[in-house]
């Protein structure tokens, strides 16, 4: 079985297969019994749905991306995570390295034109006396040491409309054009020589931090009031409901997917790398 929310064809087809039913049994049960009240409808199907296996349970989602070399780099190595982009021969660290920026992770130092950054983030977190100069710092340190995994959307519908045009270039740029202006040369190069892509992959469950699902928040309500829900049966109400919302009521804007930080895309994960033309 594969969740794909991806358009809303593909995830009303997972709702359907997921639950064992017809788009017309569906619709009475879910609409006229239901009301349409997503708890009600999970408790009526709670029995079945524990039943359901989802151990090989596979998730399509995406990674947005403006590449140099039509996608080349991750159909042959995969997408990996940011500390290991920097820290690796890539693309990326290659045009910084070309621009004087170069990056140690293990050591928590940057370096730009012959001067060293401590980007050692728990030096900056939550800290009120920073200056403009040290925010800016934060910022960076912050999406190398503490969000440098792996993201994406189970969907997306506009893309170009995401707000930090992940489309054009890598997101992490404009972070460091904030705290380097003489960046923005190289930012704009990127822009213009770039072709805007979506690569499409596919993953388990384990693979995916646990907040993608919400599973530690306490929206879950139990079966009844005497039990507690596991992670799968928890992992099972998100998917019902993500589905529903997309599949059955056509909901649109973004869904986000997190891998985990150690976790790598693997080459022969990615489904498809697929050039998307922006107006």
């Amino acid at each position: 079985m594969i969740f794909d929310l991806r358009t809303f064809d593909t995830a009303y087809q997972f709702l359907l297969d997921f639950l064992g039913m017809s788009g017309g049994d569906f619709v009475i049960d879910y609409v006229v019994n239901c009301h349409e009240d997503n708890d009600l409808f999970w408790e009526k199907h709670f029995d079945f749905l524990n039943t359901v296996d989802i151990r090989d349970l596979q998730f399509m989602a995406f990674h947005v991306t403006g590449s140099l070399d039509d996608c080349n780099e991750i159909k042959s190595t995969g997408l990996t995570n940011l500390q290991k982009v920097l820290a690796g021969d890539t693309m990326l660290s290659r045009v910084l390295r070309q621009y004087g920026l170069t990056f140690d992770i293990s050591a928590r130092k940057m370096v730009y034109k012959g001067t060293v950054f401590d980007i050692d983030y728990d030096k900056y977190r939550g800290r009120s006396d920073l200056s403009k100069q040290e925010k800016r710092i934060e910022a960076i340190a912050g999406r190398v040491y503490y969000y440098h995994c792996i993201d994406g959307f189970f969907y997306c519908d506009d893309i170009s409309s995401y707000g930090t045009n992940i489309h054009e270039r890598p997101e992490f740029i404009m972070p460091l054009v904030k705290l380097f202006p003489e960046l923005t040369k190289m930012e704009s190069n990127w822009i213009q020589q770039s072709k805007s892509y979506v690569v499409n992959f596919c993953v388990t469950f384990e693979q995916f931090h646990r907040f993608t699902f919400s599973l530690d928040e306490d929206q879950y309500s139990p079966h009844d009031v005497y039990q507690k829900l596991t992670d799968e049966q928890k992992l099972k109400k998100w998917m019902l409901v993500a589905a529903i919302d997309r599949g059955f009521r056509n909901y649109s804007g973004e869904s986000y997917a997190y891998i985990k930080d150690e976790i790598p895309i693997q080459p022969e994960q990615i489904i498809s790398c697929q050039q998307v033309l922006i107006d």
